[in-house]
């Protein structure tokens, strides 16, 4: 497949004119990624991966996703200007800003998304759930 010449950003009207002004992108932050199960390409049948991805609030244990997104951000492209819902999504409903950038000298540096239909399993799921403990200042959570 060959690789495109231009790719484009889809934004808010008011994020594309400070991107323009200040000459950068707007990296979007994990935690205000519009879909839920996004970074969610494990399954997460199992409890305790759930919990070692999302935390546990009650007992202020930090997850995988809030400890990525303080070092990392999301910034996404598409080949297609005239996705429908790349605009309703991402351009403010159809009222933003669409940028398209020339990377035809940009080989390597960027990929294509795959998309599975389903998640990879998780390390535990053919075995037996053993009991956690987790030890915390405050309490101990003990699940059995």
């Amino acid at each position: 497949m060959n690789k495109p010449d231009r790719l484009y950003h889809f934004t808010t009207a008011k994020f594309a004119l400070d991107d323009l002004r200040n000459r950068r992108l707007k990296i979007a932050q994990l935690d205000d990624l519009n879909d839920p199960f996004e970074l969610k390409s494990v399954n997460l049948c199992d409890p305790e991966h759930a919990q070692a991805f999302d935390g546990i609030e009650k007992i202020n244990l930090e997850g995988f996703k809030a400890v990525t997104a303080r070092q990392f951000g999301v910034l996404c492209f598409s080949e297609e200007k005239t996705d429908v819902l790349q605009w309703a999504h991402y351009a403010d409903r159809h009222k933003g800003i669409c940028l398209g950038f020339d990377v035809s000298g940009s080989q390597g540096k960027f990929g294509r998304v795959k998309y599975r239909t389903t998640r990879f399993p998780s390390s535990r799921s053919n075995r037996r759930h053993e009991p956690i403990e987790i030890q915390t200042s405050t309490n101990t959570v003990t699940r059995a």
